[in-house]
């Protein structure tokens, strides 16, 4: 290829050949394309910043000294820090790569950090009326960080520096969706207000509402749900970063009691929405004193959109805030308590064409079943799982409780994934041993 052909003059064609050469490691190949390029009258002044930063990145210059000496809009600023950086990345300049990223990032305004006490009630709070009553007590945090996905967002906001936060948690926040949250021994609970005189108006579909996408996260690098809700509509999709496995269980709206629920209320001056997560999702992830779990809601709103963490953008768990549990040993073994006392009477059942059947039952039929792998495998397993349901009484003590917990419940409750791994052992002998 010639780097002075005419038709190498066509700007992208120009920047991806550029590109090219870069990540081959013809580094002074391209950064001479780069020269050219910004020394074009024809270019357009942010894209020969873009590739003046471009040059310096590829000859390991300071690029970082370029960018702040323009006095381009912050826009494009921001777009010629970020195409620069992309290029770092993809030639190995980790440092310059580091360097532009977090000067795009300051465009942006400081990043901030969110943390929501989550308080633990005794006596259930299962309902948005529930929630009502000891409204006066939880801390409330609002969705009042401005939200961007892109550049645009600099062209269009005046607070390109600080964020404009509320500085007040419990002051009065107008109508940004304000948040809080509690848990008891069923589990999490999240509500989403706004104060609106037009509520019985957005219900009925006549005034506009906050759609809200949320995202919710047993602890740091666990999988998460995202969640999109409408005031009148309730959930309007839900996605999982993983499938059901021993260590994993999605949040189930066919088990509203235990696992996963939501509900809205609307009045003459607002709407609540509540969403509820089981405990029994994240039995083997409870939170420890002074754990957290990660949380962000983004509010599109009819006035703009907004964030609670301070996203960035869709899907990004690094700007997610944070909510936080102190619960004592003593509340940790009541929720333990309760979710052993609901597992020991089903854990054998599982769904079987129109109703729930006893696992153990169905492979010991000769019919349906494979007898000859539930004498061998499953009966033992039977048989121990069975001695520890026997512990689980009304009464037992902490001691008790903990020991059974930790020792048993996670193979009652993963008790499908473990016949399934005994089952492909079994065959897997048997095919060896017996070559059928």
């Amino acid at each position: 290829m010639c780097a002075g052909a005419k038709w190498m003059n066509q700007p992208d064609v120009r920047r991806n050949y550029m590109t090219a050469l870069g990540a081959c490691g013809r580094f002074a190949e391209a950064a001479e394309i780069a020269a050219e390029a910004a020394a074009d009258e024809k270019t357009a002044p942010g894209e020969k910043l873009k590739f003046e930063l471009f040059r310096a990145v590829l000859l390991k210059q300071d690029a970082e000294k370029i960018l702040t000496g323009s006095r381009l809009s912050p826009k494009d600023r921001a777009l010629a820090a970020a195409d620069a950086g992309k290029l770092a990345l993809l030639c190995g300049n980790n440092e310059a790569a580091e360097k532009l990223s977090a000067a795009y990032e300051a465009f942006f305004g400081e990043k901030i950090s969110r943390t929501l006490p989550v308080r633990f009630f005794k006596t259930p709070v299962g309902t948005i009326s529930d929630w009502r009553k000891v409204y006066g007590k939880l801390e409330k945090q609002y969705c009042d960080v401005r939200f961007r996905i892109s550049a645009d967002f600099l062209a269009t906001d005046v607070a390109t520096g600080p964020r404009n936060i509320q500085s007040g948690v419990n002051g009065k926040a107008g109508k940004f969706m304000e948040i809080s949250a509690l848990c008891d021994i069923d589990g999490l609970h999240i509500f989403l207000r706004v104060e609106d005189p037009d509520a019985q108006k957005v219900r009925l579909g006549f005034a506009p509402g906050y759609n809200t996408e949320m995202y919710f996260a047993a602890g740091r690098n666990q999988p998460y749900t995202c969640i999109g809700m409408e005031p009148a509509a309730g959930i309007t999709y839900m996605f999982e970063t993983t499938y059901n496995n021993a260590n994993h269980r999605r949040p189930d709206r066919a088990k509203p009691a235990s696992s996963f629920r939501t509900e809205t209320q609307f009045t003459d001056t607002d709407y609540v929405q509540h969403l509820f997560f089981g405990w029994e999702n994240v039995y083997g992830k409870l939170p420890d004193p002074g754990s957290e779990y990660r949380y962000e809601c983004i509010a599109w709103t009819p006035s703009g959109s907004f964030s609670w963490g301070g996203s960035h953008g869709v899907h990004a768990p690094s700007a997610w805030g944070s909510l936080r549990f102190d619960l004592t040993p003593e509340e940790l073994n009541m929720i333990r308590r309760n979710i052993l006392f609901r597992t020991f009477r089903n854990y054998r059942m599982v769904p079987r064409e129109l109703r729930n059947a006893d696992l153990f039952t169905l492979w010991g039929d000769p019919e349906v079943g494979d007898p000859e792998f539930y004498r061998t495998k499953l009966a033992p397993l039977e048989k121990e799982l069975k001695a520890w349901a026997a512990m689980v009484k009304e009464n037992m003590t902490d001691e008790e409780v903990e020991t059974v917990y930790v020792r048993a419940l996670p193979r009652m409750k993963g008790l499908s994934d473990e016949v399934d791994r005994l089952r492909r052992q079994y065959l897997l002998e048997r095919i060896t041993l017996k070559g059928y």
